[in-house]
């Protein structure tokens, strides 16, 4: 630390007496400390697509009326409390996605937890040890819920929050000190299909062109596009798909869609990838698409097909698998 230094010279014999009065009389209460001793880590983090988030990272902040940071850390006394702050937003960025996070305080050494509000400062947290031989002694948490983390697009998300201390108590010197706190996560595209259930073709009546049912489901994707493969038992014909019942088997045909109607959609073989679909979602992103389905997949069975195959109850499993872009 510098300080200016003025000096007035006097008559010879008053120096001496001086230099013994007047240096003891300042030096005591002319410095005091607030700082971040040991640094907070940054959190960096790849979500796992299930639950929430919660970081933790933890580091010492020094407080105290004693003249400067090494006294304090390895004991030098006048210990005061202090409080935190960090500024808003408190969100992860992605270009122009937010996703808002929760902060939290944990005094390891004293008064417990409190949830931290953006730019506001915390209740005082205890500075009753030193940091260079007894550890960390605070703890700041980052929860994401898992709604919001559901609800953005696949990517990385980055902050850097600032962060003040400040002193509580009397003191000269400096009574705030700042730093910085870091923050990645990254989202990995999702996919998953719900609300999809089994295709009943009922009876067929031995006159109609066709059999055929629509059955509608919902595709989250935090990724915007996907692709579908349908895939069975493969009929005699090269492609096809197949219904089986005993050793006699029907053949019958799939569309899939990103719409909730698949009659008119993409005629797919049996194992051939769709191209690129929009999930057709917009953010906020809902797992359940916000309860309205958003792609579907037609079956249909020719009746010639079906007037030449014995009696009986057909029956297979489709399957229908979905990958992100």
């Amino acid at each position: 630390m510098m300080r200016n230094v003025g000096i007035k010279v006097l008559p010879r014999s008053y120096r001496a007496l001086m230099a013994c009065l007047v240096l003891p009389c300042f030096a005591p209460n002319a410095l005091a400390y607030v700082g971040f001793w040991e640094e907070f880590e940054a959190y960096n983090s790849t979500w796992d697509g299930q639950g929430i988030v919660e970081l933790a990272t933890s580091g010492c902040i020094v407080s105290s009326t004693a003249n400067n940071e090494w006294t304090v850390a390895f004991g030098g006394g006048n210990e005061r409390d202090y409080r935190l702050q960090i500024a808003s937003p408190f969100t992860l960025n992605n270009g122009s996605f937010s996703l808002p996070v929760g902060l939290t305080v944990t005094d390891l050494h004293g008064s417990g937890t409190q949830t931290l509000q953006a730019n506001q400062y915390s209740s005082a947290l205890t500075y009753n040890h030193y940091c260079a031989t007894q550890g960390h002694n605070a703890e700041l948490t980052m929860t994401i819920n898992q709604a919001d983390l559901y609800a953005v697009p696949a990517g990385t998300y980055t902050a850097s929050f600032s962060l003040m201390a400040q002193r509580i108590g009397g003191g000269g010197g400096s009574d705030s000190a700042s730093d910085t706190l870091g923050a990645t996560l990254v989202i990995p595209q999702l996919i998953q299909v719900s609300g999809i259930d089994n295709i009943n073709m009922g009876n067929y009546d031995g006159l109609s062109a066709s059999v055929n049912q629509n059955e509608p489901y919902c595709i989250y994707t935090n990724a915007g596009d996907y692709t579908v493969t349908p895939s069975s038992t493969v009929g005699s014909s090269a492609g096809s798909y197949a219904l089986s019942a005993g050793a006699d088997q029907v053949e019958y045909t799939v569309r899939v869609s990103n719409t909730s109607d698949a009659s008119n959609g993409t005629l797919l073989d049996n194992g051939e990838t769709s191209q690129a679909l929009s999930a057709n979602q917009s953010a906020p992103l809902s797992p359940s698409c916000s309860g309205s389905d958003n792609a579907a997949v037609y079956v249909e069975i020719l009746g010639s097909e079906l007037q030449a195959k014995p009696a009986g109850t057909y029956t297979g499993t489709l399957t229908l698998q979905v990958a992100p872009i």
